[in-house]
C-alpha cells in the first residue's frame, strides 16, 4: 500500500515524532502516546490519537521517504506549489540510473484534452545579467549523446521505449538532424573558419561520407547561391568580395530563339552587364532546322560585345556542323547556315573579353529561301563566366 504525503497537520497538547527528536509542543488539542511502529516516523491525527506515516521517518534536519514514499502536490493551486531554496547548491534533483533507456526523473505533460499549447517544462531567466546561463547541459566525453530529441516515444516507471531520434547532440559538438530549417530575420547561412583539416575529426572522419571544409586560410567572401534551380554549370560573379552565383543555364545567362529565314533579329542582350560584368566569358551556340528551305536561304549569327580597346566589336558566331559553310579568318569570320534539310545545324563556341560597360548582345542575318520555306528552327545561347 503506497501512502501519499499531501498535508502536515496535528492537532493536539503536544506533538512530537517517537523515539526521536525534533520534539514540538505547543497549546491546544488532545494528548496521547505517539505511535512507535517507525522509529522516528512522522505523526498524524488518526480519529484523535496519534497515527504512525511509516514511509516518511525525519531527524533533526531531513525528511526520509521509504521505497514507498510518495510527496503529492498534485492539488495545489498556488502559482508555486513547490519552493525551494534560491541559494548556490540549495536544489538538487539526483540519482543513480543504470538500467537502459531509464532515468531518475521524468517530468510528464499528459495533456490530451485540447490543443492549446500547454508546455510541459519551462526554464527561464529573465534577470539582466549578461553572464548567465539559462541552461546548461554537461555531458561526460565518454558517453553516447548529449541530447536526444525524438518522437512516438512512452515513458513508464522511469523507462523510454519505442523513441524515434530525430536530432541528437553528441559530445565532441556533432549535430545530427534529419532537416534544419532557419527562421531568423535575415537569410540562412553557413559560416566555414579557416583551420587546419578536419579529415580525422568526427563525424567528419566517418567512413563513406562527404564532408566539406575551409581552407587552412581564408580571405572573406559572400557567396549568394542561385535563387532559381536550371540546368547549366554554376556561374559565378564576384564584386566586392560578394560572389553571386548562377547558373549557365538560367535566364540571366542563356537564351531560346525562334529564327527564321524571313526575318532578322536586331542587337538583343544575352548578358546584361549586372550579370556579366568585366570579365573573359565562353558564348556557346547551337542551332537547328525543324523546317527547311526547297533551295538556298541563309542564317548568321553574330556577336557583339566591348572590350578593353572601348570599341564595340561584331563578330560572326563559328559555327560548323552540316549545312554550315565556315570561313576562319585571317581577315574574316564567315560561317552560313544554309537550311535545306531538318538534318543540318550548327555549332560552335566563342571566347570574349568584355568591359562590363555594356551587355554582351546577339543578332542575326537572315536571308530567304529561294524556293519553299521559310525555313525555321530554334537557337540556343549560353555564357559562362571563365575568368
Amino acid at each position: 500500500m503506497v501512502r501519499k504525503l499531501t498535508v502536515f497537520v496535528v492537532v493536539c497538547a503536544g506533538v512530537m515524532l517517537a523515539q526521536g527528536p525534533p520534539t514540538y509542543s505547543g497549546g491546544g488539542g488532545g494528548g496521547g502516546t505517539p505511535c512507535t511502529t517507525t522509529a522516528n516516523s512522522l505523526q498524524y491525527d488518526n480519529a484523535g490519537a496519534f497515527g504512525c506515516v511509516t514511509d516518511w521517518t525525519a531527524s533533526a534536519t531531513t525528511l526520509t521517504a521509504a521505497t514507498a514514499g510518495i510527496l503529492d502536490a498534485s492539488a495545489a493551486t498556488g502559482a508555486a506549489a513547490v519552493k525551494l531554496p534560491a541559494v548556490v547548491g540549495g536544489t538538487q534533483l539526483s540519482g543513480t540510473s543504470t538500467a537502459n533507456l531509464s532515468a531518475p526523473i521524468v517530468i510528464q505533460n499528459t495533456n490530451s484534452t485540447n490543443n492549446n499549447t500547454s508546455i510541459t517544462m519551462g526554464v527561464t531567466s529573465p534577470g539582466t545579467s549578461t553572464g548567465q546561463t539559462t541552461l546548461n547541459v554537461n555531458c561526460a566525453t565518454t558517453q553516447g549523446d548529449c541530447l536526444d530529441v525524438g518522437t512516438g516515444g512512452t515513458w513508464a516507471s522511469g523507462v523510454l521505449s519505442g523513441q524515434t531520434n530525430v536530432f541528437n547532440v553528441k559530445p565532441t559538438g556533432a549535430v545530427t538532424g534529419l532537416s534544419y530549417t532557419a527562421n531568423g530575420t535575415t537569410a540562412f547561412f553557413v559560416d566555414y573558419a579557416q583551420g587546419s583539416t578536419s579529415a580525422s575529426v568526427a563525424p567528419c572522419n566517418t567512413a563513406n561520407s562527404i564532408c566539406e571544409q575551409a581552407p587552412t586560410a581564408v580571405t572573406s567572401y559572400l557567396v549568394n547561391k542561385p535563387g532559381v534551380a536550371t540546368n547549366g554549370i554554376i556561374t559565378n560573379n564576384v564584386a566586392s568580395a560578394v560572389d553571386t552565383q548562377g547558373f549557365s543555364g538560367d535566364a540571366n545567362h542563356s537564351a531560346t530563339v525562334s529564327w527564321s529565314t524571313a526575318t532578322s533579329v536586331s542587337s538583343t542582350s544575352l548578358c546584361s552587364t549586372t550579370f556579366c560584368p568585366a570579365g573573359t566569358y565562353r558564348v556557346s551556340a547551337y542551332i537547328d532546322v525543324t523546317t527547311a528551305c526547297t533551295t538556298t536561304g541563309s542564317y548568321v549569327v553574330n556577336l557583339i560585345w566591348t572590350d578593353d580597346t572601348t570599341v564595340s566589336k561584331t563578330s560572326v558566331m563559328p559555327l560548323v556542323g552540316l549545312g554550315v559553310t565556315p570561313t576562319f579568318g585571317p581577315t574574316a569570320i564567315t560561317a552560313t547556315l544554309v537550311p535545306t534539310s531538318t538534318t543540318d545545324f550548327g555549332t560552335g563556341s566563342f571566347i570574349l573579353r568584355s568591359t562590363g560597360t555594356t551587355s554582351i548582345n546577339y543578332s542575326t542575318t537572315a536571308g530567304a529561301c529561294a524556293t519553299g520555306g521559310p525555313g525555321v528552327g530554334k537557337l540556343y545561347f549560353t555564357v559562362e563566366p571563365i575568368q
